[in-house]
């Protein structure tokens, strides 16, 4: 999960750099960038299970404009947890939902927005730390500004 803007920043601090899409076309764009090692060709809950066996692999995990394409988060939550190591770090964006009478919804734009509830309480059922939670605009669409939140966990040892 990643995208290209929000990885060339990590590009000169990681000895290595994977990116997961499900998307074929996604992963060819990637590709022509050169800014991946290693470019697989699944969803990150499938590729944790097959081939990390779960086990905590990654020091960073970026979802920069993913979680539009994805309503309920547990699974995500919970399997970021067991891949990230100890103080590793989950950054992610989520498209700003006016109203915290949905966990999520999908708008006019069919893209998925997420409330800030609903993510709060991923971050504590999953117990990570919030180190950063801004509202800023993530893109444009069209002339219009989309509102989100970029937010930054840290994965702590449990107690």
């Amino acid at each position: 999960m990643y995208s290209d803007s929000s990885v060339l920043h990590f590009q000169t601090l990681a000895k290595s750099i994977t990116g997961i899409d499900i998307s074929s076309k996604m992963l060819e764009k990637a590709e022509e960038k050169g800014i991946y090692t290693h470019l697989i060709h699944n969803n990150l809950i499938d590729y944790a299970k097959q081939h990390l066996k779960n086990e905590a692999k990654f020091d960073l995990i970026i979802a920069a404009d993913v979680f539009v394409y994805i309503g309920e988060l547990e699974d995500i939550f919970a399997t970021v947890k067991k891949i990230l190591k100890e103080n590793g770090i989950f950054i992610f964006s989520t498209e700003y939902l006016h109203t915290c009478e949905e966990n999520f919804i999908v708008n006019s734009g069919g893209k998925i927005a997420h409330s800030t509830h609903y993510i709060e309480k991923l971050i504590n059922q999953f117990h990570f730390t919030q180190l950063l939670s801004k509202q800023t605009i993530l893109r444009k669409d069209g002339n219009k500004d989309v509102e989100g939140r970029v937010t930054i966990l840290q994965n702590l040892k449990d107690k």
